[in-house]
């Protein structure tokens, strides 16, 4: 019986990785991509896609120094209310303006769109958008950041209420996480919509009276955030119970 080395047995797990690396990053040749191209047409139209970006320097041989291009990734992960699709990440390379790109990438998307605070996602939610208007999704964990680093730097007592407000929220999540769709809007209308109104109601009351001396209150990632957007976090994504904090 022929038996293999060390050596051979890396080189053979190597080219094993490879060829599974190969099939499973499937590049897109230009900043024009739509998430269409390689999302599984079986899974598409998603009811749900998490959106984020990140910036990405890159050499730029002519001027001698980096410039600034972004990594887009889009995301749908129906695992937590047991859905049946598989999950999926889309990487998109992009350059030049920021805003444009992401209108190209959801070509063909009109569904609920978890964002962080971001302006540029503003266009995709109006009814003139060709395709449908997209339902935007304020995602908590990004305003709960904003709140984190605001407390961490000057121990604000709103920041630290704020922190509090969130983690409530953060304790239905764990125990809705893997039921059914329909159980938890149940629990989400019931236990979760009175704590978010009613902490837009305090937050929205704090950025009006002490909006000049609270640090936290110009943030935009929290003024756009679920806390002061309630009805978009509840009756958007949370109408099926599909949406994620």
């Amino acid at each position: 019986m022929n038996t293999l080395s060390r050596s051979d047995l890396f080189g053979a797990l190597r080219e094993r990785i490879a060829a599974g690396a190969s099939k499973l990053a499937r590049p897109i040749p230009n900043a024009h991509a739509r998430i269409t191209r390689c999302w599984p047409t079986e899974c598409w139209p998603p009811p749900k896609v998490f959106c984020d970006d990140t910036p990405m320097p890159v050499l730029d041989r002519r001027r001698r120094r980096t410039r600034m291009a972004r990594f887009w990734f889009y995301a749908a992960d129906d695992r937590p209310w047991q859905g049946l699709a598989a999950p999926i990440v889309v990487y998109i390379f992009a350059e030049g303006p920021s805003g444009r790109h992401v209108h190209e990438h959801l070509t063909g998307f009109s569904g609920v769109l978890q964002v962080d605070g971001y302006t540029g996602y503003d266009e995709l939610a109006k009814p003139r958008r060709s395709g449908g208007a997209v339902t935007l999704a304020y995602c908590l964990a990004h305003a709960r950041r904003q709140f984190f680093e605001v407390y961490r730097k000057s121990k604000s007592s709103v920041a630290a209420e704020a922190l509090r407000r969130i983690e409530t929220v953060y304790r239905i999540e764990e125990r809705v996480r893997g039921l059914t769709a329909a159980e938890r809007v149940i629990v989400r209308q019931v236990e979760t919509r009175p704590i978010v109104e009613e902490f837009k109601s305090w937050l929205m009351q704090c950025l009006a009276e002490e909006s000049a001396k609270i640090p936290v209150c110009s943030n935009k990632s929290i003024a756009r955030s679920p806390a002061s957007s309630p009805m978009a976090h509840m009756t958007g994504p949370d109408r099926p119970g599909r949406g994620e904090k």
